[in-house]
């Protein structure tokens, strides 16, 4: 989750993504099914703290929901993931077991269900990412349905190891670039100092993160530079 906040910050703000990777500005929504809205407040302030972000350069480039009223498994849900996705560059879902009330997910209809998105995205040109988890087996094996993986234009694994701030993220699918990108590592850093949001006027426009009386403590996320760490550090077993 923290990975994809990362991106979708800077999605908005037109900075590289994990400081390596330059996207194609545009507005970033999240959708949280499951973290809560204290927890999702503090995440994005300390990633936009080390991301050098304002709130102020944040109006109208990020909207937030949480708990949603509407999910995969709603009538009529393609007209409203439209409605929420036109004109943003990028959506986040967290995750896809909370997003599907209900559903088991080693049923084949979860294919229909992300197809909900698929076409949401094919209509708006916004970019879906859904996150889900792997299997306690294989960590780079996806849990549920094989149907998951086949609807799927892309998908990354992140691989964590205990006792490190390094993930691995490996790229098993990669649909439009026929292609896999070469597996690369990140790095999470807490600290570099206090960073203070602005005050937020109530009924300001944008998303609602609240006027902050304590310090920050930024969180920045890197690609790693040292390709050393992907067998040394994080892949090895």
């Amino acid at each position: 989750t923290l990975l994809v906040m990362a991106m979708g910050l800077a999605v908005a703000v037109g900075k590289p993504v994990w400081g390596k990777f330059k996207p194609r500005q545009g507005a970033y929504i999240h959708l949280d099914h499951e973290q809560g809205l204290s927890e999702t407040r503090k995440r994005i302030r300390a990633l936009a703290a080390g991301l050098g972000i304002r709130r102020s350069e944040l109006i109208g480039k990020i909207r937030v929901s949480v708990f949603p009223d509407v999910n995969l498994t709603t009538p009529d849900a393609v007209a409203a993931y439209v409605r929420a996705m036109t004109g943003a560059r990028i959506l986040v879902v967290d995750s896809l077991k909370a997003c599907t009330p209900g559903v088991d997910e080693n049923s084949s209809s979860l294919r229909d269900l992300l197809q909900v998105l698929t076409k949401a995205s094919e209509q708006t040109g916004c970019a879906v990412i859904v996150i889900h988890h792997v299997t306690k087996a294989d960590d780079r094996e996806l849990r549920g349905t094989g149907a998951i993986s086949n609807e799927a234009a892309t998908i990354f694994i992140v691989v964590a190891r205990s006792h490190t701030t390094i993930k691995a993220i490996l790229n098993v699918k990669n649909r439009p670039l026929q292609e896999n990108l070469a597996d690369f590592a990140v790095r999470f850093t807490n600290g570099g100092g206090d960073f203070m949001f602005e005050p937020t006027p109530d009924g300001e426009e944008g998303v609602t993160i609240g006027a902050v009386t304590p310090p920050v403590v930024p969180l920045t996320v890197e690609v790693v530079s040292d390709d050393s760490v992907m067998t040394d550090r994080v892949l090895a077993h």
